[in-house]
């Protein structure tokens, strides 16, 4: 079993579930790949790594859709009122290489 079985699996069931205990009263958010100033992500353990590693490679396989937490925290506080499914992701989907490409770019 994989990882992404163990999560299509189990993340559909859970949404399920929710809808089924709390009807019309449910609010899914579905996120991915979150990143901020605060806490453990990706981006600040791949600096922090590439300080210590100069010739650190990063995979690409696998695709995902990093989230700002500031614009996540903004779509939660717009649907507080409302029910139903929401996607709040901030750009396509994309591979860690690239994010990194990116945001080290950012950053100058």
């Amino acid at each position: 079993m994989t990882i992404s079985s163990i999560f299509w699996g189990t993340t559909p069931n859970g949404e399920e579930a929710v809808r089924k205990t709390l009807d019309e009263k449910a609010l899914i958010i579905r996120t991915a790949w979150l990143y901020s100033a605060h806490g453990n992500n990706f981006i600040k353990t791949m600096l922090n790594l590439m300080k210590e590693k100069p010739g650190l490679t990063v995979i690409d396989e696998q695709i995902g859709t990093p989230t700002w937490t500031n614009g996540l925290a903004r779509v939660i506080w717009i649907a507080l009122d409302k029910t139903s499914f929401w996607q709040a992701l901030d750009i396509k989907p994309t591979h860690w290489r690239v994010q990194l490409r990116s945001m080290l770019k950012e950053l100058g």
